[in-house]
């Protein structure tokens, strides 16, 4: 240990300032007041001096300093704590960031560039087919997000639509949500009382309108219906015809 050395930590556990040994330091530092306000002075000095040059140093020291912290297995933000595992931070650095950025109040100039950052961003990776989301995996055929992030977005989709009493439409008709409403009044039915009692209504409705039209409605659609049976083919031609496995794996075009 040197002399200086010595010397810092004899003030500094004195509570002095280590710089005059002279006056009391200020709370939560080690210098005193009138010597933190003529280093800040200098400070000051040097960087409107050649500004460029004392951003090029600042950025160069922060860097040597934070590769010291991750060889040495500390928190690359502070280079204090140790980081967690799988992460170059530690959690009180992550929490601050995450509330930091949480509580931050920018600009409407800085709402605007990131915007357009993020839409610059985008494009690129449309051009490119990989993932709008994560940059990482290549997009799925016909959309923008890869597999992955196509599945948490539909998990967080539905986890929000469950949070507003949406049922899913899958669980429709099951004996317990109606096939219309997906409310819970089925009572072991398809539907509910009540869209049923609409289904009677229309149906009704559609019968006096045909009655008193000459049942135009009924005619157009028998028409139409029989064409589709007559010119379509049937299901054991169709099945026989276009081996489904071969074109659900890829194997034909079609």
């Amino acid at each position: 240990m040197t002399e200086y050395q010595y010397q810092y930590r004899k003030r500094k556990a004195l509570g002095i300032c280590t710089h005059c040994g002279r006056n009391d330091a200020e709370p939560g530092r080690v210098e005193c007041k009138k010597c933190l306000a003529k280093h800040k002075l200098q400070e000051q000095k040097r960087r409107d001096s050649d500004r460029e040059a004392f951003r090029k140093h600042a950025r160069e020291r922060m860097r040597q300093r934070k590769a010291e912290a991750r060889a040495n297995g500390l928190c690359s933000r502070c280079c204090k704590e140790p980081a967690d595992k799988g992460y170059k931070t530690c959690w009180r650095c992550r929490a601050n960031n995450r509330g930091t950025i949480r509580h931050r109040v920018m600009s409407d100039e800085q709402k605007q560039r990131n915007a357009e950052l993020a839409k610059a961003r985008k494009e690129e990776r449309i051009e490119k087919h990989i993932c709008v989301r994560c940059g990482k995996r290549p997009a799925q055929e016909g959309g923008k997000e890869c597999r992955i992030c196509r599945a948490k977005i539909n998990t967080k989709r539905r986890e929000k639509a469950h949070e507003r009493g949406v049922i899913p439409r899958e669980m429709g008709g099951d004996g317990l949500y109606c096939r219309r409403c997906f409310k819970p009044k089925c009572h072991g039915e398809r539907i509910c009382p009540d869209c049923a009692d609409k289904l009677r209504e229309q149906g009704r409705q559609l019968y006096d309108w045909n009655k008193a039209h000459g049942w135009k409605c009924s005619r157009r659609f028998r028409e139409k219906n029989n064409y589709h049976f007559t010119v379509r083919s049937s299901w054991k031609e169709v099945r026989t015809r276009i081996d489904y496995n071969a074109v659900r794996y890829g194997r034909i075009g079609g």
